[in-house]
């Protein structure tokens, strides 16, 4: 993800497309977590943070934001619950992995595509959260 990306979303005067909001601001969610469990870790913290996917769910958002995707994978789409059982399970156990990227219960690379962000990037996206959030100065 780059931060550019990112900023443009913050940014009353560009359009605004849905589909790409989701994913920019999902894939940033995915650095946060690992970034916020590392930040604990070095503070003596004990709170875990985690990120999940769903898997594509069959919900308003994705039918009114995806129809044509909704028409040809309605079949295989998954039911809310469904999507939001990775997530109700973390929340009731205890995981040997904080920090990861979960799907099915299962940890996962958050790096299907092969892209990684680079640690120059990383650092960008955590100073952006921190000034939007008030923390910088």
């Amino acid at each position: 993800m780059s931060l550019e990306a990112l900023r443009a979303l913050s940014d009353p005067s560009a359009p605004y497309d849905g589909v790409s909001a989701y994913a920019y601001t999902k894939r940033a969610q995915v650095e946060l977590a690992a970034r916020l469990h590392a930040q604990a870790l070095d503070e003596g913290g004990v709170i875990e943070h985690h990120s999940a996917h769903p898997g594509w769910a069959y919900t308003p958002g994705v039918v009114s934001s995806l129809p044509a995707f909704t028409r040809f994978t309605q079949e295989r789409l998954r039911t809310p619950e469904q999507g939001a059982d990775t997530c109700v399970w973390l929340s009731a156990s205890s995981q040997p992995l904080p920090g990861a990227f979960w799907f099915d219960r299962e940890a996962r690379s958050p790096h299907l595509l092969g892209h990684r962000p680079t640690p120059e990037q990383r650092e960008a996206l955590w100073r952006f959260v921190r000034e939007g959030a008030g923390l910088l100065a």
